[in-house]
């Protein structure tokens, strides 16, 4: 596993292939992306997030977000 520290986590290349439309969900993926404090409270406080149905957005954003990571991660180390 590769552990990136703080002052990495934001400057890692950041986001998905546009099909089309798809550009406007790309950015606002990264515009969420860079609001860093959000970002960090929702990586950091998985307990935290409202109940159900309100928490699937939270939770699919930091799935989206530990897999773009992971993506990006492993292209660094080749």
């Amino acid at each position: 596993a590769v552990i990136m520290s703080n002052s990495n986590l934001y400057s890692q290349p950041f986001g998905l292939d546009n099909f089309g439309a798809t550009c406007y969900v790309n950015a606002t993926i990264q515009a969420l992306y860079n609001c860093t404090n959000i970002t960090q409270y929702l990586l950091t406080h998985p307990n935290n997030y409202p109940q159900p149905p309100q928490e699937a957005l939270a939770y699919r954003y930091v799935d989206l977000i530990k897999a773009l990571r992971a993506v990006s991660a492993a292209g660094a180390q080749q």
